[in-house]
Parts: C-alpha cells; structure tokens; sequence
C-alpha cells in the first residue's frame, strides 16, 4: 500500500504541474503600411526574455510565453521598429494583436522607435489585443488526458493488485526463474530470427494504422511457419524464437510508425499519436510540409 501511494502522489504531482505550467500564447500580423500586404521574415521580440519568432509567408507569428505582462517589438530592416506595450498573457490564453503596422524609413529620425500610445492614436481597432481563453473552448489537454489515463490504468492496477509478497515467495520466484543471462548457443540460433522480424516489424509500422501489436503477430507466425517440426512443437511452450520474433518485431514496427507520422500525419502507434499531439500543441503540423516549414526539427 506504501508503493500504491507513492505512484498516486506521483501521479498527481505530475499532472498538477502539467497544469499549472502552462503557458500562453501571442499571436499576429505584420502588414506594411504602404500597400497592406503582409510582411514575411518580420522580427518579433520580447525584451523581457530576449526571445522571440518571426513572421511567416503570410506575416503571421505566434511567441509562446510564460503568464506575464510583456513589451512586443516588430523590427525589419529599412522599417521603423514598432514596440507594443503592455501586452498580457495568460495561462493556456491566446492573446491576438490583429495588425501590426510597419512603416519605411525616410530617415534616421524615423528609425526612433514609435510607441503603443501614438500607434493606439491611430489604428485602436486593429491593434487592440483581444484575448480568447481556449481551455474550455478546445477541451481538455490531449497530452494531459493521455499521460492521466496512463498514470491512472496504472494506479488502478496497483489497486487491484495489492497483495504483498513475502520474502520467502521472491525467493522462491527467483529461484524458479533461474538466470537470465543469454548464452552464446542462444545469441546464436535467435540471431537469424532477430534479422528477419526485424525487417518485418519495420515495414508493418510503416503502414498507417497498423501498430506493433498486428507486427508482433505477423512475425511469430512467420517464424513458426519457417520453423521445421521439431521446433514447431516447442513454441507455445518456451522457445526461444518465438519469444524473440514478437519482441524484434515489435520493436521494429516503433520505429517504423515514425515514417507515416512525419510524411503524411497519421500515426502509426499509441507512442506516435502522442506525439503528434505534442507537436501539434507545440504549432508544428506533421506532414508533407514539414521538411519546408520545420527542417532543424524533422534532421
């Protein structure tokens, strides 16, 4: 019961902190002023931080931040610097600042830095930010209900099985179980049934959908089907190559599910939509355009 408690207190601890450290987001556009198109590789700056984004193709940024009040600069060469003030983020908010207006510089005395205040004067409607509170609108975390209904099967596992076990019976298991260590003659008759799950369980997990658990399957029947009769009437019982065939393939097919995730955004695996999930929290969308859009990332 000690252990029980342990893990729920750790449990909870993890998702308290998930929750609580949750940051918020500003969002943008940056337009020049001159013809009201969106401007692309705008620098955008937070002071308090010295950190920031810059706009895309279509002159939008987004800038994940801790819950705070900050100072946004707009900065692009040849342009004068735009500084936005008083800007608040929010704990899982998104805070919008529809346009941002960056004007060419005629001058060096334009290069001064043109304050919230005078740019408020002037464009209210635009630059006013809005704030729009997501927590209830889009749900519940994904990556929160994920890891709380891991953490909980878990727990109620433990629950459910919370007999003791006396010194004497893990003594006795352990002696049952005898040693663990693989010998040579083992290395050597599984190594070929390794090989070969191994390059079934890859190209499995690369099918959409398909997952380690159909690889773990295809792969123990394989090799029983390859096996001659005497090693047939061993599996089911203990042998070696049909514990190694489901374990090779099953690993395989994890790496393999990574190929649909980052080529066409379908998981493979439970592992891969997970972290879908995370990258899509995160702005990145697995997919096709993401050797373009997030190259560093996908290398």
């Amino acid at each position: 019961m000690k252990n029980l408690k342990f893990v729920l207190l750790v449990s909870l601890l993890c998702m308290a902190q998930i929750a609580f450290a949750q940051k918020g987001k500003i969002r943008g556009t940056a337009y020049e002023r001159s013809n009201g198109e969106p401007m692309f590789s705008v620098q955008i700056f937070v002071p308090e931080v010295q950190s920031g984004g810059v706009t895309d193709f279509d002159g939008k940024f987004e800038v994940e931040l801790a819950p705070g009040t900050y100072t946004l600069q707009a900065k692009f060469i040849g342009f004068t610097t735009v500084n936005i003030s008083d800007v608040v983020v929010k704990a899982g908010e998104v805070t919008v600042i529809e346009a941002i207006w960056l004007e060419e510089a005629v001058s060096e005395l334009d290069e001064i830095i043109v304050t919230a205040e005078a740019l408020r004067s002037t464009d209210v409607a635009l630059l006013q930010a809005k704030r729009k509170a997501t927590n209830l609108i889009d749900g519940i975390s994904f990556l929160l209900l994920a890891m709380a209904a891991f953490a909980l099967s878990e727990a109620m596992m433990n629950i459910l099985d919370n007999k003791e076990q006396t010194a004497d019976e893990l003594a006795a298991l352990k002696k049952d179980i005898g040693s663990l260590k693989i010998t040579k003659e083992e290395i050597k008759e599984m190594a070929p049934t390794v090989g070969r799950s191994s390059v079934l369980g890859f190209f499995v997990g690369v099918l959409p959908g398909a997952g380690a658990t159909i690889a773990s399957f295809l792969a123990y029947g394989m090799e029983r089907s390859i096996a001659n009769v005497k090693e047939k009437l061993k599996f089911g019982k203990g042998s070696i190559k049909g514990l190694a065939a489901p374990e090779s393939a099953n690993n395989a097919a994890c790496s393999g599910s990574f190929v649909p995730l980052l080529t066409l955004g379908i998981p493979g695996s439970g592992t891969t939509a997970i972290i879908l999930g995370a990258l899509i929290s995160y702005g990145i969308q697995p997919g096709p355009t993401m050797y373009v859009d997030n190259p560093a990332l996908f290398w």
